[in-house]
């Protein structure tokens, strides 16, 4: 005659107890395919951050950072943004790269005349950079920024060195 080798394990989603063999006490959770496919009991609770509208979806959505309740509150919140980025007068770059160093060049182009302010080559456009008055690559303030053509730049940078 066999004997029992399990144990009750009480469900994860129903709290109900049902047997399990020994060779499962350590992967076993739901008493039945009902409990494991339904998941009541795991929800991911957030509130919109457009309209602050509770949301209740799946937990699998946990790791995507969702912040909206539908397309409609994500797009009027990206449009609030853009006119929010549109009045300011400075882009905070975190880090120094060619995209970054783009946004920061069309930024300028609108505020500034796209010409070298020492010696007024203004041919090719991209041939001018963009120079940090006050020596900090992080403070992209219009004021801050002047365009020099590269060779003026690198005179510039070439003889503070000396």
């Amino acid at each position: 005659m066999k004997t029992r080798e399990g144990k009750d394990i009480q469900c994860a989603a129903c709290n109900n107890l049902f047997y399990v063999p020994k060779y499962r006490i350590k992967t076993a959770k739901f008493c039945s395919l009902e409990c494991q496919n339904h998941k009541q009991y795991d929800k991911y609770i957030f509130n919109c951050v457009s309209c602050d509208k509770k949301v209740i979806t799946s937990p699998s959505r946990r790791n995507y950072k969702k912040k909206f309740c539908s397309i409609e509150c994500r797009e009027l919140n990206a449009q609030s943004d853009k006119e929010r980025r549109r009045k300011q007068k400075s882009i905070t770059i975190l880090r120094r790269g060619h995209t970054k160093a783009r946004t920061l060049r069309r930024y300028i182009s609108e505020y500034k005349e796209m010409k070298c302010q020492k010696c007024g080559y203004d041919e090719h456009e991209f041939c001018l950079d963009m120079h940090h008055i006050d020596e900090d690559p992080t403070n992209n303030v219009v004021d801050n920024i002047a365009i020099l053509c590269a060779i003026c730049h690198r005179v510039h940078h070439h003889s503070k060195k000396k």
